[in-house]
């Protein structure tokens, strides 16, 4: 007993007591240390004879098993890891048979979806019962009747019931083919991950990008997008002679001295060069704030001064 892995001589000890209880055949793996004072993983397996003076003799096999038993901690360490990280990414996994029309699903799958381990008669199972959006149905039967080209795999996004907030959520799926040795499509390794998040980004995006270019007021000087993050103009419309005269391509920082530069006065040019910083632009969408104004007089050529109010709106690019 010295010998044996502590962990592993309670094991041992029970091994015995049904040996005395009668049981005929025995089977054990466990720990022993060996000559470099390491332990390593052997396998017992016995056959029980009792004798008729009462003796109780065991006939052993012992096998080492030492890599099997290391390689398959390290691959349920490594999955642990997996499914860990898939959580905290918000992904699942999921084995669709070809032949069958039913998903095996893991267990992070189960719980992040609501569902049973295996799901039968897919796609239309999951879309009779509720699970996908009526909107997204002909895009999830897509995944499960596509034909494959050779090593590609077929990406979708679909509107999914989340049970957790009882209402639907965007999740990115993404079905990729697995072939047998003589080239037949025979299952799929799915992947799912919830993007809600990214595609309320891709809404709020589109509504800014709309606002922008429906921003055609009769008393509009000038209209631009800036890629704050990259210091960069994207987008730039002067409907004013007197507006900025920024280019596409130019800095933010540049754009913005221009724009600064019209104020009629210092104070106002200051002002406007500290409310429309980048960096502190950058500080204060972090923070949540979002709109910022700030309101000049403006000098004309030839004509009289004008007051203009400079806005500012910020949002995200998605998947940037």
């Amino acid at each position: 007993m010295q010998a044996i892995h502590p962990d592993d001589i309670s094991s041992m000890k029970e091994l015995f007591r049904e040996v005395l209880q009668g049981t005929q055949q025995i089977s054990l793996a466990y720990r022993v240390i060996n000559g470099a004072n390491e332990y390593v993983w052997f396998k017992l397996i016995g056959n029980v004879h009792r004798m008729e003076d009462g003796r109780i003799i065991i006939y052993c096999c012992f096998s080492d098993i030492d890599e099997q038993m290391k390689a398959q901690i390290t691959l349920k360490e490594n999955q642990i890891l997996l499914n860990t990280a898939m959580r905290s990414a918000k992904m699942s996994s999921w084995e669709y048979e070809v032949g069958t029309k039913r998903a095996i699903l893991t267990e992070a799958a189960q719980k992040q979806h609501g569902l049973s381990r295996i799901v039968e008669n897919l796609p239309e199972s999951l879309i009779a019962c509720g699970f996908v959006h009526p909107d997204s149905a002909m895009e999830f039967r897509t995944l499960f009747s596509c034909t494959f080209e050779k090593e590609a795999a077929i990406q979708r996004d679909i509107r999914i019931y989340a049970q957790e907030g009882k209402d639907y959520r965007w999740e990115h799926y993404i079905l990729t083919p697995v072939y047998d040795k003589n080239g037949r499509h025979v299952k799929s390794i799915g992947t799912s991950m919830n993007i809600a998040e990214q595609k309320k980004m891709e809404l709020k995006y589109q509504e800014e990008l709309q606002h922008v270019n429906t921003a055609n007021d009769a008393n509009l000087v000038a209209k631009g997008v800036y890629n704050l993050s990259q210091n960069n103009l994207d987008y730039y419309l002067m409907k004013n002679e007197d507006a900025a005269e920024n280019k596409v391509g130019m800095t933010y920082d540049k754009a913005l001295q221009k724009t600064a530069a019209l104020s009629l006065t210092e104070e106002k040019r200051q002002e406007m060069l500290h409310v429309l910083n980048r960096k502190r632009l950058i500080g204060e969408f972090a923070k949540g704030n979002t709109e910022f104004e700030v309101e000049y007089q403006r000098k004309q050529t030839g004509r009289p001064v004008i007051w203009v109010s400079a806005q500012c709106r910020l949002y995200v690019q998605p998947y940037t």
